[in-house]
């Protein structure tokens, strides 16, 4: 498996563990409002430390992979923003994660394709 996988597969088998471990759930739809706060601080967290430890030694296909597992959990975020404002709930912290979240794959990506001139 190249490391690109690798990075992509810890991300989300840590997120299941912390799902399955700290609330009991296999999927992050069935939490509350702060039990996903602290479900989403904990898996970003991870994918950004993920990120710093694979990037020493490869190149731009870990960049590829961040962006998309990046995507992937903006998605989440969004899908979750999403219902709460539907449902009337307060959204002001997730909101202000997703802000910094999308600011970090804007910077990855504008590295990436600098990186690759």
């Amino acid at each position: 498996m190249t490391k690109p996988i690798y990075y992509s597969l810890s991300t989300a088998a840590y997120g299941s563990l912390i799902c399955l471990i700290q609330f009991r759930y296999w999927h992050p739809y069935c939490l509350t409002g702060p039990q996903f706060l602290q479900y989403y601080a904990a898996i970003l967290l991870t994918a950004y430390i993920a990120l710093l430890i694979f990037k020493n030694n490869t190149m731009a296909k870990l960049e590829n992979a961040a962006i998309s597992m990046f995507l992937f959990l903006a998605a989440l975020g969004v899908a979750r923003l999403v219902q709460g404002i539907v449902n009337n709930k307060p959204v002001g912290y997730l909101l202000l994660m997703l802000l910094f979240h999308l600011i970090v794959i804007a910077v990855i990506k504008f590295q990436n394709r600098k990186g690759s001139k």
